[in-house]
């Protein structure tokens, strides 16, 4: 798919392309994701070598500053660096449930301390009984994701035809249309333009 294409897709409304063929509209979304991935892969390779080329300095940086992650900018040139190393933190969710029965325990509240979420695997809430299901309602709201379509072709090719003409190679005789022998058989031999066969005075077959 060249620039030219792209241009011309994104300046077709939606409205516009969806009157297009399923056979090109498989061909569009797949030239596409083709230029994605290829694209992705490009962006990752140039990351790593920017990482190569910035990574030491920008934790020198760090260092200097007293903090092992965050935000640094420095210059390289006509070119403003901004790094960032986002800080991750996970907690142990089980030892925070400890700690949040050891709060109560003691007469606290632990909403004050540990922000607490309640989920419910869907997949057991589906296989309880209707009666405790029931209970859960209330409080269970389903929303839907974006749709989404995958297009793949099928079986027949987009260039095959319930009505194509047959080839020569499939017609009995691997030749001729009709019977040509005066006996109504098949001559069997494939012409070069046209042919004759004796017995059947003036019997000629075009390509």
């Amino acid at each position: 798919m060249s620039t030219g294409s792209l241009h011309h897709i994104l300046t077709t409304p939606a409205a516009e392309l969806a009157n297009e063929s399923s056979e090109s509209l498989f061909r569009i979304k797949s030239d596409a994701a083709d230029l994605l991935a290829a694209a992705k892969t490009v962006v990752e390779h140039i990351d790593r070598a920017v990482d190569l080329k910035y990574a030491h300095r920008a934790h020198q940086l760090r260092r200097a500053s007293g903090k092992d992650t965050g935000v640094v900018h420095f210059d390289d040139g006509a070119v403003r660096i901004t790094a960032d190393l986002p800080k991750k933190v996970e907690w142990d969710q089980a030892k925070l449930a400890e700690i949040a029965r050891r709060i109560a325990a003691s007469g606290d509240d632990p909403a004050e301390f540990v922000e607490i979420a309640y989920r419910i695997s869907e997949t057991k809430f589906n296989a309880w009984p209707e009666s405790l299901r029931s209970a859960f309602v209330p409080a269970r709201t389903v929303k839907t994701g974006k749709a989404k379509f995958a297009l793949a072709m099928s079986g027949r090719s987009q260039n095959d035809s319930l009505f194509a003409a047959p080839r020569s190679r499939d017609l009995p005789g691997n030749g001729c249309v009709s019977p040509c022998r005066a006996d109504g058989g098949h001559c069997g031999q494939r012409p070069a333009r046209t042919h004759s066969h004796p017995g059947r005075a003036g019997h000629r077959r075009p390509l």
